[in-house]
């Protein structure tokens, strides 16, 4: 059975900033396919760089990574994407300072291994 999957996660960073915001991670035997994923912060400034990306393990995919033109002030993927069992979408805003509110929004649907694996034969 599919759900849908609607998730919202917000962040005021500490005064040793980090920059990263995670999802929560895919339960097993689930597999999300994310149809929107935007990264924010209303603190951006032009040049800020923004990414999206996927954790698998210790290792981060980058899915989108930009400079914040003037009026921007965050980042959307370009396209779908999938993360699998026990991974996290992240975003990430290297030049967050202390106090910065970044967030991290994340739209699409979740199934179960077995019915991704019949819609992708």
């Amino acid at each position: 059975m599919k759900q849908v999957y609607v998730r919202s996660w917000s962040e005021v960073l500490p005064a040793t900033p980090l920059g990263y915001i995670y999802s929560k991670r895919i339960s097993p035997g689930k597999i999300l396919h994310v149809h929107n994923c935007f990264a924010y912060t209303s603190q951006a400034s032009t040049d800020d760089i923004i990414h999206i990306g996927v954790v698998n393990g210790g290792q981060k995919t980058a899915v989108h990574i930009r400079k914040c033109a003037a009026q921007d002030l965050g980042l959307s993927a370009l396209n779908d994407f999938f993360v699998g069992e026990g991974d996290q979408v992240y975003g990430y805003f290297p030049d967050a300072v202390e106090t910065h509110t970044i967030e991290l929004h994340v739209v699409g649907v979740i199934y179960s291994l077995d019915e991704w694996r019949k819609m992708t034969e």
